[in-house]
């Protein structure tokens, strides 16, 4: 037995079937004015305008069509395809916006997953660096552990972190004056950077964000 899942190469017949009862229910086309060559010429169509479609394809497309019925007039192969071709516009839009939202979901995922695995890189940084009492990464690695740690100082430790971060930043501005390579970041990530070189030289131990 047929399914209707199979492509209309492999079922003929029931296409066949579909054309006379659409044309004499939707079309309102009486049956003596309907030609064999007619549904012939519609299914020789079908496989080169839309590859791949289904018998239930083209059920969907005359079970969603509206038509006015035509009573006692004839059907050319172009009417008794339209709906076909509008529905199956409309699928391959559906399935082009489906991939497109799969691709932007699979570039979040990659994206977090970078995320991820660059403050799991940080983190072994973090503890590496304890061995030799020296932090050995950059602003920006500090900047995605250093949340908890600044969480956990003590105000005037605090303040002391500021005070450095915010000479770097003097420093490090003063140095841009003279080269335009060297580009100031944010303060928070001169911060982040001195809180966690702070807290590897304490030999605090880490603390998970």
């Amino acid at each position: 037995m047929l399914q209707d899942s199979e492509t209309v190469e492999n079922a003929p017949d029931k296409v066949i079937e579909l054309f006379y009862l659409a044309s004499s229910s939707i079309f309102g086309v009486r049956s003596e004015n309907l030609s064999d060559e007619l549904f012939q010429l519609a299914l020789l169509a079908l496989p080169n305008r839309f590859k791949g479609i289904t018998i239930q394809d083209i059920r969907n497309s005359y079970f969603e069509t509206e038509i006015v019925k035509r009573e006692f007039v004839s059907l050319t192969r172009d009417e008794l395809l339209q709906p076909i071709s509008e529905y199956w516009t409309k699928k391959q839009n559906l399935i082009q916006q489906l991939k497109l939202i799969e691709v932007e979901q699979e570039k979040q995922q990659q994206e977090k997953q970078k995320e991820i695995d660059f403050y799991n890189e940080a983190r072994d940084l973090y503890k590496s660096s304890l061995e030799g009492r020296q932090w050995l990464g950059n602003m920006f690695q500090a900047k995605v552990l250093a949340r908890p740690f600044w969480d956990a100082l003590y105000t005037d430790e605090r303040k002391q972190m500021q005070v450095q971060a915010t000479e770097k930043v003097k420093e490090a501005q003063i140095k841009a004056v003279d080269n335009p390579l060297i580009i100031v970041a944010d303060k928070n990530f001169y911060l982040a950077q001195e809180t966690i070189s702070y807290c590897v030289k304490e030999g605090k131990m880490f603390i998970q964000g």
